[in-house]
């Protein structure tokens, strides 16, 4: 009747590649939300977090005026965030992309029910405010508000 081109071990390898690429992405995404994840103790009374200590990786970057209520342009990059917050609420986070690292010290944090707070300062001693936002129990975004109300924002 009719033929498909190629022979069997061309598609058996298709196949498998096809299988490999749908395990490796399932890979990825599993251990994507596994280092979004961390424990801290939570003072009910003042939401104060401390004991904090997480990772998150990001997939993109952009900055936010937040005076002017708008973004700009968003591009893909290597996006890390390390957050160590010590028994006493101090601490630092470090933030990463592409390579570059930045070092803030975290003066105290709080819980709220779809953000986090930090207030930190950077190398020069600024008081800054840096957030972590959260969606539907996961993190949606990461950001410090720096000079001019405005805020550079790593997301996913």
């Amino acid at each position: 009747m009719f033929q498909l081109s190629g022979d069997k071990n061309n598609f058996k390898t298709h196949y498998m590649k096809t299988v490999s690429a749908i395990i490796i992405l399932s890979l990825f995404s599993y251990l994507q939300l596994f280092s979004q994840s961390g424990t801290y103790d939570l003072n009910s009374k003042t939401n104060q977090v401390t004991n904090l200590h997480t990772k998150y990786t990001f997939t993109k970057v952009y900055t936010y005026d937040l005076d002017l209520a708008e973004a700009s342009y968003s591009y893909s990059a290597n996006c890390v965030v390390v957050i160590d917050i010590n028994a006493d609420g101090t601490g630092k986070i470090v933030t990463g992309l592409n390579g570059d690292k930045t070092i803030f010290l975290v003066v105290s944090c709080y819980k709220y029910d779809s953000y986090y707070k930090f207030e930190v300062t950077n190398y020069i001693g600024t008081p800054l405010i840096a957030k972590i936002q959260i969606k539907n129990n996961s993190v949606e975004n990461f950001y410090v508000i720096g000079v001019d109300n405005v805020a550079v924002v790593f997301s996913n």
